[in-house]
């Protein structure tokens, strides 16, 4: 038996490829669920409602030991003990690239520490905490404006490439493995960060200043809060600091500007409510001012949309073309990996205008894609409406 452990849209991706793409049987397939789990979707889904959904079985973790053939952990919660399987198939997708951020919050060390690139692993479970024998890794880039929850939403995206891409041998037991070094090998554990008490370090340059604000916003959980106001941006002046370091300079309706060790900066509070809400109902707003107080071009609200999302979704060409004009991911998608070009797909059959649909096609946005009940925009459409789409 396979057995998935876990929780989010990784697990779920996971369990739909097992048996949509390789055509496990259900009764083949069990799940594991979090502690946390609570059977129902938010702004991640919930692997209880999908497993249901497909009559997956759910078992406990002790009885994994005893059923299991394969167990894979993804994002699971529970101290995974190898002895008691058995079965010593016991893989694990960890959110780094392993040796360095071992344990936990691997969305926020990376930026804290201006790394410019990150990763998942599959390695093989032992007794030690995320330190088995690496089977394959999966790298991506990182860019100065990526917030925490950015950086979590690609580590989602590459632990799911991951799986697809090394399930097969790991069923076959065909693949290669090597042992982790200890060079740049790093660990972290849950007490290392107190999210109840989080407080910004002012006492700092500008630029370890920004740091710690794109590591901790994550809309879900938190966002920095410095002076009393929830942080989203921040910009560093060319103005080099006077005063005592962290001290308020000005304040505006939008922002503050503070002194630091070296450069002077301005703090964006947080407006992404009133954002949506403007475009939502359709008012004509200067984005490229006001995307200064969002974390950046591509955050998104709690319903995981982003800017272009509701431009697609309305039809708004003009929004749109300004948006990725700044940068706006014409990829981007929401919990549901529903994706740009599916919401302008709507849109564009809703209205009888396939303008804009065409123009993400344009640029780049993948046709091919699939969302997390794996379906792509061919298998939403009748022949008919395909060709009107390409018309």
């Amino acid at each position: 038996m396979i057995v998935l452990a876990g929780k989010n849209n990784v697990a779920i991706a996971a369990l739909n490829f097992l048996i949509t793409e390789l055509k496990i049987n259900k009764n083949e397939i069990s799940v594991v669920c979090n502690k946390t789990e609570d059977g129902c979707d938010g702004w991640q889904l919930s692997l209880r409602k999908r497993a249901t959904e497909l009559g997956i079985l759910e078992i406990t973790l002790e009885e994994s030991e005893d059923l299991a053939d394969f167990f894979i952990s993804l994002e699971f919660d529970q101290i995974i003990r190898p002895e008691r399987f058995k079965t010593d198939k016991l893989f694990n997708i960890h959110f780094s690239l392993l040796p360095k951020y071992k344990g936990m919050y691997t969305s926020i060390w990376p930026i804290l520490n201006g790394d410019i690139e990150s990763g998942t692993t599959l390695h093989l479970i032992d007794a030690g905490i995320d330190t088995g024998d690496i089977i394959n890794q999966d790298s991506f880039n990182l860019t100065t404006s990526d917030s925490s929850k950015d950086l979590y939403l690609k580590l989602i995206d590459s632990s799911i490439n991951l799986f697809k891409k090394n399930i097969s041998d790991i069923l076959n037991y065909s693949f290669t493995k090597k042992p982790q070094l200890y060079n740049k090998s790093s660990y972290f554990s849950k007490q290392s960060i107190c999210f109840e008490n989080i407080t910004i370090d002012l006492n700092k340059t500008a630029w370890e200043i920004g740091r710690q604000i794109r590591a901790f916003s994550f809309r879900e959980y938190q966002l920095p809060k410095i002076h009393g106001h929830s942080i989203v941006n921040f910009e560093i002046l060319d103005t080099r600091s006077s005063k005592k370091s962290g001290g308020i300079i000005c304040e505006r309706d939008t922002s503050i500007c503070i002194s630091t060790i070296d450069y002077d900066m301005v703090l964006y509070f947080d407006k992404l409510d009133k954002i949506f809400f403007l475009l939502q109902n359709k008012n004509t707003i200067n984005i490229e001012d006001l995307i200064k107080n969002i974390v950046n071009i591509d955050d998104r609200n709690r319903d995981s949309w982003t800017l272009l999302m509701v431009a697609a979704y309305n039809g708004n060409l003009e929004l749109a073309k300004e948006l990725i004009l700044l940068g706006a991911d014409v990829n981007s998608k929401n919990f549901k990996h529903t994706s740009v070009l599916m919401y302008a797909k709507d849109n564009a059959l809703n209205s009888k205008n396939n303008e804009l649909f065409k123009y993400l096609l344009e640029k780049k946005s993948d046709i091919e894609h699939r969302d997390l009940s794996g379906k792509s925009i061919r298998e939403y459409v009748t022949n008919e409406q395909f060709n009107f789409l390409f018309k």
